[in-house]
């Protein structure tokens, strides 16, 4: 039977990125939650942000107490990519992760890394950040090896940028 992996009242809680498959007895599920407020308008008009994750240990049975919060950004930050994670060749694993300056503006791209057990991220290496745009919903895929390409959606012109890294997502470039 379906059952809430997380709902908090007078929240809209949502996941942030799907499950990560991390082994057949270790998924990381990043969460959020947020406060809907029309008034405030733009693309996002939350008053409220919230990311953390949850833990099962057994196929997605049971899940662990969400973590405190997950703050990679000024703002808000939020886990995308339905490929996240990959593992790097150190044993670490890459996340997709974006956000934003200020409320609902400044989006950034970028990357960070856990390892596989502990949900330690690291600050994130950005790949795309402009003040005048807002770069936002970013996928990773990895080609070969070492190689990744980012997928980009720019949301105030509503373009597509891609990004190119050689080094299992350490520096970007294109």
């Amino acid at each position: 039977e379906p059952f809430p992996v997380y709902a908090v009242p007078g929240w809209d809680s949502l996941p942030l990125g799907g499950i990560a498959h991390v082994r057949d007895d270790l998924l990381h599920l990043l969460v959020g939650r947020v406060k809907f407020d029309a008034s405030l308008g733009g693309d996002e008009p939350f008053a409220g942000w919230f990311a953390g994750a949850t833990t099962s240990r057994d196929g997605g049975r049971s899940w662990s107490d969400v973590t405190g919060e997950i703050r990679l950004y000024p703002m808000w930050t939020e886990f995308y990519g339905t490929s996240n994670p990959f593992p790097r060749a150190d044993g670490r694993l890459i996340w997709s992760v974006i956000g934003t300056k200020g409320r609902d503006l400044e989006w950034m791209s970028g990357v960070s890394t856990t390892g596989p057990e502990d949900l330690d991220f690291t600050p994130p290496v950005v790949i795309a950040a402009d003040p005048a745009k807002n770069f936002a919903d970013t996928d990773l895929i990895r080609v070969d090896g070492d190689r990744f390409i980012a997928v980009i959606r720019e949301m105030t012109e509503r373009e597509g940028w891609i990004a190119f890294s050689d080094d299992e997502a350490r520096t970007w470039h294109g």
